[in-house]
C-alpha cells in the first residue's frame, strides 16, 4: 500500500481509477447475477435503506483514513517549522555580529543546501543523506571546540540546545517522510468499497439503469476521495523545500 501512495500522482490516480472501475464492475456483475439466478426479484431484493449498512461503514472508514492523513500533514508542517527555526537560530549565532564563527556558518549553509537538494528533492525525505550526517557531526565537534575558546557558557548551552532541536526535527521529518499511516485502515476502505458497490447492485437489481447510475455516482465519489487523500498521504509531496530554509542560512553559499 505504501508503494502505491509513493507513486507519482498520475500513476497514483491511475491505480485509484482501476479500483473505482473494479467497484463499478462488481456492482454491475451483482445486478446480472441477481437477475439471472433465483426466484422473483420482489422476494429477494432488500429494501433501499439496506445500502446504509455498508455505506455508513465505508464513510466512517474513509473518515478514519483521512484523519490519519491530515494528522500526518500537520505533524510534517510542525517538524519543518521546527527545523527551519533551529537552522535560523544556529546561523544567527554563528554570524559575524554574534560569535563570528565563519566555519560554523559554512557548515550550517552546507547542511541547509544538502537537505534541500538531496534529502528533500532527491530522497523525498524518506532516507537520510550521508553527507548531511557528516555535516551534523562536524557541527557538533565545532560546538564542543567552543568550550576551550573562552565562549560564555550561556551561549554554548544555547547553541547546544538549538543543535539538539535541529537533530530532533530532522529525525521527525525523515520518520514522517517514511509515513506512519495505518495501512489496515486503507485495506478496510477498499474492502468496504467493494461491499458497498455489491450492495448498490443488489438493491437496484430490479432496475439495471438505475443501478448503473447509482454505481457511477458512488465510483466517482470513491475516485475523487481516494485520489485527493492519496495526493496528500505523502506530507511532503505538495511542500517546497525552500519552506524549510531561511535566506540567511543559505547566504554564505553565495560567498563560497
Amino acid at each position: 500500500m505504501q508503494a502505491i501512495l509513493w507513486l507519482p500522482f498520475p500513476l497514483l490516480a491511475s491505480c485509484v481509477l482501476v479500483i473505482a472501475l473494479c467497484c463499478f464492475g462488481a456492482g454491475v456483475a451483482m445486478v446480472h447475477l441477481v437477475r439471472r439466478f433465483g426466484g422473483p426479484l420482489a422476494e429477494r431484493l432488500p429494501q433501499p435503506a439496506f445500502i446504509s449498512v455498508t455505506a455508513t461503514a465505508w464513510a466512517l472508514a474513509l473518515g478514519f483514513a483521512a484523519s490519519d492523513v491530515f494528522s500526518l500533514n500537520g505533524m510534517a508542517d510542525r517538524a519543518a517549522q521546527a527545523e527551519r527555526s533551529s537552522i535560523s537560530r544556529l546561523a544567527g549565532m554563528a554570524a559575524p555580529e554574534a560569535l563570528d564563527r565563519p566555519e560554523m556558518q559554512r557548515t550550517i549553509s552546507d547542511y541547509a543546501h544538502e537537505i534541500m537538494s538531496v534529502e528533500w528533492s532527491t530522497n523525498h525525505n524518506r532516507t537520510a543523506s550521508a553527507r548531511a550526517n557528516d555535516l551534523l557531526q562536524s557541527l557538533r565537534l565545532q560546538i564542543i571546540a567552543m568550550t576551550g575558546e573562552g565562549v560564555p557558557e550561556v551561549l554554548i548551552g544555547k547553541t547546544i540546545s538549538d543543535f539538539d532541536e535541529l537533530q530532533d526535527a530532522r529525525g521527525i521529518r525523515l520518520a514522517l517522510g517514511q509515513s506512519v499511516l495505518d495501512e489496515t485502515r486503507w485495506y478496510l476502505v477498499f474492502a468496504l468499497s467493494i461491499l458497498t458497490a455489491l450492495n448498490i447492485g443488489m438493491v437496484h437489481a430490479g432496475a439495471p439503469r438505475a443501478a448503473r447510475n447509482a454505481l457511477a455516482v458512488f465510483c466517482c465519489a470513491l475516485f475523487m476521495c481516494l485520489a485527493i487523500l492519496g495526493l496528500t498521504a505523502d506530507p511532503y509531496r505538495t511542500m517546497h523545500p525552500s519552506l524549510l530554509i531561511t535566506e540567511s542560512a543559505l547566504a554564505p553559499l553565495a560567498l563560497t
